[in-house]
């Protein structure tokens, strides 16, 4: 089993023989974390020059490429981690993330406990395709708004109509779910692109999602100028991970998110590795 923790420029909170963290866009700078730190730049199937495009999505190919042979693999941030302990009273209100300082206790247990994550982790798993954050609901100028909405509102209308175009041609088996969850009502959709599944399932989410992805940037204008929109294809993937997962039917076991909030104080807009 190993967990990876993306991070760009910080130390991960958290590190043990399961967790273990990544620098991502590793191959864009000299500057070393740490060297215990797996590089999303080692190898010779990478996208680290990608990663300011991609984000943690550099580590979900770099796993990709690299992690076929783990039982268990899963995708964390630096900021933000599963609460593998969730029945700790501070998820006993039903969020999507709960704030922390970076000393506190719940995080050091979950880097102490390995073996005790390790059995709850795979008895999650015996009952359930994949391990991910609760579903997150977005609204529009605060009205509710469907996944397709949002993602307009806030980002580009073209990128997303291309992207949308693509899926159809590629997987034209998409076409009544792509309507049903990003079009009508349904409104919630899976935030960080963090998860927790078997090898296998994490291949073939990888294959899927890098098949769309590398279509989508092959098709339009990146917007470089803007350090917030130029993380288009992470965006993007928050969205499609949650129309891979509904049109697939997986059955998903919800777990609440840490949220380191000290690591934020310098630039809170800033969400993605």
């Amino acid at each position: 089993m190993k967990l990876l923790v993306a991070t760009h420029k910080d130390k991960s909170i958290i590190e043990n023989n399961i967790i273990r963290p990544i620098q991502v866009g590793a191959g864009n700078t000299e500057q070393r974390i740490d060297k215990s730190y797996f590089l999303d730049n080692s190898g010779s199937d990478h996208i680290t020059e990608k990663n300011p495009n991609y984000s943690e999505m550099s580590a979900l190919y770099w796993m990709w490429k690299n992690f076929a042979d783990e039982d268990v693999v899963g995708l964390m941030h630096y900021r933000r981690y599963f609460n593998l302990f969730q029945d700790n009273w501070l998820c006993r209100i039903k969020k999507v993330q709960k704030k922390v300082k970076s000393n506190h206790r719940l995080l050091k247990k979950i880097e102490k406990e390995e073996a005790k994550s390790i059995a709850i982790i795979n008895n999650w798993l015996q009952d359930h395709d994949v391990i991910l954050p609760p579903l997150r609901t977005y609204t529009v100028n605060k009205k509710p708004a469907t996944i397709a909405e949002d993602y307009r509102h806030h980002h580009s209308t073209s990128d997303w109509d291309t992207c949308m175009d693509i899926i159809k041609e590629l997987y034209p088996e998409y076409e009544q779910s792509i309507d049903l969850h990003l079009y009508n009502s349904y409104n919630k959709f899976y935030m960080c692109n963090m998860f927790i599944a078997p090898s296998k399932w994490m291949m073939d989410y990888a294959e899927w999602m890098f098949s769309v992805l590398f279509a989508l940037e092959a098709k339009i204008k990146v917007p470089n100028e803007d350090p917030y929109q130029k993380r288009v294809f992470a965006f993007m993937a928050e969205r499609l991970t949650s129309l891979y997962v509904h049109h697939n039917k997986f059955k998903v076991k919800h777990i609440p998110l840490i949220l380191v909030e000290d690591y934020f104080k310098d630039n809170p807009e800033v969400t993605h590795p």
